[in-house]
């Protein structure tokens, strides 16, 4: 179950149609840790990859809307049917009410718009999409959801993002609560505070199920269970993009990294690290490299694609950090130490500048020391204690883009394996002139590009379209008759009223900065919609594109 959304999707999420088969028909599915619900299939065994097999996305039309079914409310005692009646045709209708909970950011990485986007194309149940930050809008009910999915784009630990009345509120909600949660290695106690104060039935994490037990011990989280997730998928509609061929690709290596906090330890440093050796290591032989690790120099959207598709190969390493800060005092510590000296300023400094990897002092052996000298006083006993390396989307998005992929040695949750889906580097970049050789050589490069892509890429174990089949069958699973909703469904149109979802079917095709200029310039927005699709659209189906954004 790793990350990404299926190809062109089509419809608009609504439950599937009654003759669809039961996803969840064959055996209950058990969440580890989860006490409540004893039941016969492991979610190990639930969550195992299948055989590798080729496909054609083809998406599927929209299907029609089910009956509304409107059951007695416990509070109002507004009958509408008997309870008998309603339960039968819920029964047979089959189809959760699901709301997810998100900040749908279009200006942001497009992994996250395309996460959120599987459950409202591929869900067989009717999922509606609340994106929200902060208080909920006003008159705004949870009651008429069956299942209430609070997204990783929501910190569920941060009263920022879900104050206190909503945890409350949630606390209160009868129906399945879902929680999916990524970067978990900050604000631990919190979020294990968050999870029980909400009554989260389960949490669908990023950390390897061997370690589940250390990060979330049962003790604390008596009522909850955990299922393992990657941190996304293969993205469907990168598909669409037309690879460039080897010898027409201007940049030999790209890469994009971010400087994170000294505390997140060596898996934090080694996401601007392998850009600066890399970039370092490369001028001897006469590499072309477009390589940076600093914010100015992030791209989104359709730059960030077209930047992948002029590469021959992209560096990579392991999601993660190898610090988990469970109370927040590691980070408090060591960002308070370096801002009361300055290190965080304007002001040049050897700590700073080895930090970042630029500067005089970049490669100074004095900076290292003072580099080693925090972790030696603030973190060093908490450096490496849970694994929590995973694969990164961004993996994912280059091998759909068919660009090679140079990758620190590591596991990558199991789906990528050296020298035949990637070409790997050694974190002391001992192995350099192998490296250099390999790319030089366009037919071995070809080799592991298309073994990468049809192994990988078209392995449905690793597909939006299966990330959501289990996820699925697990809602059903939790949903008893007990949760179900019992007041009235909404329908699209009043949930428009309370706050519109602006989808966006293929965040990756979006230019963030036009969609600033969007009701300036409606023209160039439709141009940008419809170049990357495959087949022409015609004019209604413009408008009606043009119109979910705006």
């Amino acid at each position: 179950m790793n990350s990404v959304d299926d190809g062109a999707p089509a419809g608009n999420g609504a439950a599937r149609s009654r003759s669809r088969t039961r996803s969840g028909s064959a055996a209950p599915i058990v969440v580890e840790g989860r006490k409540a619900r004893p039941v016969a299939k492991s979610a190990e065994a639930l969550f195992s990859q299948p055989a590798i097999k080729a496909r054609v996305v083809t998406p599927p039309p929209p299907p029609p809307r089910p009956a509304v079914i409107r059951r007695a409310d416990d509070e109002t005692g507004d009958h509408e049917r008997p309870d008998e009646e309603a339960d039968e045709v819920r029964a047979e209708d089959d189809g959760l009410r699901i709301l997810v909970m998100c900040n749908y950011d279009p200006y942001n990485a497009a992994t996250v718009c395309d996460h959120i986007n599987a459950f409202y194309h591929y869900s067989k149940h009717e999922v509606f999409v609340l994106s929200n930050i902060g208080k909920l809008p006003a008159k705004f009910s949870f009651e008429p959801f069956d299942v209430i999915v609070i997204h990783y784009s929501l910190f569920i630990a941060v009263d920022a993002y879900v104050p206190p009345d909503v945890r409350a509120r949630l606390s209160r909600f009868r129906g399945v609560k879902m929680l999916f949660i990524q970067d978990e290695y900050r604000f631990v106690n919190r979020t294990i505070a968050a999870i029980n104060e909400c009554g989260v039935d389960v949490v669908f994490t990023c950390v390897p199920q061997g370690e589940i037990g250390k990060v979330y011990p049962p003790k604390q989280v008596p009522h909850t269970g955990f299922v393992n997730v990657l941190t996304g998928y293969v993205p469907e509609g990168l598909k669409l993009f037309q690879p460039r061929p080897l010898a027409e690709r201007p940049i030999t290596v790209g890469y994009r990294g971010r400087v994170y906090p000294a505390w997140h330890g060596e898996a934090g440093r080694e996401k601007h690290e392998i850009g600066r050796r890399f970039l370092a290591d490369a001028k001897p032989y006469g590499i072309k490299c477009d390589i940076a690790w600093n914010e100015r120099s992030r791209i989104y959207g359709i730059q960030w694609v077209e930047f992948m598709q002029r590469c021959r190969a992209m560096l990579a390493v392991e999601s993660g950090a190898s610090v988990f800060d469970f109370d927040g005092s590691v980070s408090a510590t060591v960002d308070t130490f370096v801002a009361v000296l300055g290190l965080s300023g304007k002001q040049s400094s050897r700590v700073r500048q080895f930090l970042k990897g630029s500067g005089p002092y970049a490669t100074d052996p004095e900076a290292r020391e003072l580099y080693e000298a925090l972790r030696e006083t603030f973190f060093k006993e908490k450096e490496n204690l849970i694994d929590l390396a995973q694969l990164s989307p961004r993996v994912f998005e280059a091998a759909t883009l068919k660009t090679m992929l140079i990758m620190y040695e590591g596991s990558y949750s199991g789906a990528f394996k050296p020298w035949r889906h990637y070409v790997p580097l050694r974190k002391d970049h001992g192995n350099m002139a192998e490296v250099v050789e390999f790319l030089n050589n366009p037919i071995e490069c070809a080799k592991v590009i298309a073994n990468c892509y049809a192994e990988v890429c078209e392995n449905d174990a690793y597909s939006y379209r299966e990330f959501i089949a289990k996820f699925d069958r697990i809602a059903h699973d939790l949903c008893t008759p007990r949760h179900r909703s019992t007041v009235p469904r909404f329908t699209r149109e009043e949930m428009d009223k309370i706050r519109v979802f602006y989808h966006i079917q293929y965040p990756y095709s979006l230019d963030p900065t036009s969609l600033k200029r969007m009701n300036r310039n409606p023209l160039k927005l439709v141009r940008q919609m419809v170049a990357p699709k495959p087949n022409e659209l015609g004019l209604r189906d413009i408008i009606r594109r043009v119109g979910r954004l705006r």
